[in-house]
């Protein structure tokens, strides 16, 4: 990945402990994420699809979810969060 930016820049970055998007306000958020992490956007979409659904916690039964814990599949009841 092509980035518009000097190993200075870079340099002073990773010294500074500023925050990327300080430093680099020009940069797309995709490029950012590459100088933090070494991801491509490509590799990003195939780790994390957009169209994957999220899987639903809950059981048929509305009031559980299921217990990681217990071999047997045993339900914890769910608490409400009030905010």
């Amino acid at each position: 990945m092509d980035l518009p930016i000097t190993q200075e820049d870079y340099n002073h970055w990773k010294a500074s402990g500023e925050l990327i998007q300080n430093c680099f306000p020009d940069l797309f958020p995709e490029q950012r994420e590459f100088l933090m992490t070494g991801v491509t956007p490509e590799e990003w979409d195939t780790e994390f699809p957009d169209d994957e659904e999220e899987e639903d916690i809950y059981t048929e039964d509305e009031e559980t979810f299921p217990s990681d814990d217990d071999d047997e599949g045993s339900q914890i009841p769910k608490k409400e969060i009030n905010p």
